[in-house]
């Protein structure tokens, strides 16, 4: 499951039910970010759709990996290679957000819904060929479903917020074998 980019869902919900919330500064559920630049309010489907095939071709100047990750007790553990492939300009910032999935609320269930986002670290890399680890550890609250949580790393730039690349994991799954490219398609949600 190393695979999958659930950055659509990692800005969160209400605080009501548990989520931050207001990465992007917005006001309804649900709206999307796509690749950190075109925001999307409401809920249909096909909308999202055609954003995220939009930008789902584009190709992205690095790689993010997943080389660890881990939880034990009340700590989880996450580690990230940044690699870069093509040569890009500085200003970049890594941020790994921790989530949840299938967080109920009232009569609502919320799929991945952000737990935890930690300042950024800044890409310190920028050449073809350079590469950075990037780790984070979080304490994790007891309410929360240890088998559905996960965490999503991405790349982005400090002011812009364009995201360049992301990858997504659960934490109860293994990592899995070289992942594929998933191009520049990211989208935060709330």
């Amino acid at each position: 499951m190393d695979n999958f980019v659930p950055l659509g869902y990692v800005s969160g919900i209400s605080p009501q039910y548990g989520g931050r919330g207001g990465y992007y500064g917005l006001q309804f559920v649900p709206t999307n970010v796509f690749d950190g630049t075109d925001m999307v309010v409401g809920g249909e489907y096909n909308t999202y759709m055609s954003y995220y095939n939009s930008h789902h071709g584009n190709p992205s100047p690095l790689t993010v990996t997943f080389l660890s990750h881990s939880y034990s007790g009340d700590t989880a553990c996450v580690s990230v290679k940044v690699h870069i492939d093509e040569d890009i300009t500085e200003g970049n910032v890594v941020y790994i957000a921790l989530w949840e999935d299938k967080v109920t609320g009232g009569s609502h269930t919320w799929r991945f819904t952000e737990r935890d986002m930690p300042g950024y670290t800044v890409l310190e890399v920028n050449k073809a060929g350079q590469e950075q680890v990037i780790k984070k550890t979080f304490t994790l609250q007891g309410n929360w479903k240890r088998a559905d949580l996960g965490a999503t790393a991405f790349v982005q730039k400090l002011v812009a917020k364009n995201v360049l690349n992301a990858r997504g994991t659960k934490l109860a799954e293994g990592i899995g074998v070289e992942p594929s490219s998933l191009g520049r398609v990211k989208a935060l949600y709330q």
